[in-house]
């Protein structure tokens, strides 16, 4: 079983705008030294086959020597992009981030480029932890009642899934499997609902029990 979940850009772009101001510290051990500052978009804008295109202003802290030193960036281009990946063993929807350009004030171009090579590094789903773990949300596992011998639980999992962007919306399409869980297999019963190692042989004693069922009905 396949389900489909769509979210179109305008509500992508909103949930973009309410994430900014925005600081994204780098990886260990530099988590305290060096991070990425990030101003609200200037522009959001989908990249079809990708995901949305975000250009917005900020700055970038780093230390040299111990000397704390803090970057003006004047603009930013990056792509947020969606995207289906493996991590430990399982499926995921990971969310990675292309520093297209920068625009970095008072810093030489020899610099620059180092620089932004750097942020890319940091930007990546390993080092931002942009991950989320479909098949642990989605699956579950639901008790079926006592009534219905010898089932015990209805499974769903999901293990694998699609995502694709076009120009109207972000598509997010995965795969369900349902399986019917059971505690053992039925007991055996007899025909007068009684379980044969419980009868009692044919006595008088039997006779009377049976009489005594059937006045109860």
């Amino acid at each position: 079983m396949r389900v489909e979940a769509h979210l179109s850009h305008a509500t992508l772009a909103r949930l973009i705008r309410e994430l900014a101001p925005i600081r994204i510290h780098m990886a260990p051990p530099e988590e305290g030294t060096r991070w990425l500052e990030l101003e609200e978009p200037s522009l959001i804008q989908p990249v079809p086959g990708r995901g949305l295109r975000l250009q917005s202003s900020g700055r970038f802290h780093f230390d040299v020597a111990g000397v704390p030193l803090n970057v003006r960036i004047k603009r930013l281009s990056l792509v947020l992009e969606p995207q289906i990946a493996e991590r430990d063993g399982r499926r995921c929807m990971v969310f990675a981030i292309d520093l297209e350009e920068g625009d970095l004030a008072n810093v030489p171009k020899l610099l620059e480029r180092p620089l932004v090579k750097r942020l890319n590094h940091a930007l990546s789903p390993k080092n931002t932890k942009m991950t989320w773990n479909f098949s642990e949300t989605i699956s579950n596992r639901f008790e079926l009642p006592d009534r219905l011998e010898p089932l015990d639980a209805l499974a769903i999992a999901s293990r694998d899934a699609e995502v694709t962007v076009d120009a109207e919306a972000l598509h997010f399409v995965f795969a369900l499997e349902l399986h019917i869980e059971r505690k053992g297999e039925l007991s055996p019963v007899d025909a007068d609902g009684l379980d044969p190692e419980s009868r009692d042989p044919a006595t008088d004693a039997a006779l009377e029990r049976l009489v005594a069922l059937s006045a109860e009905q």
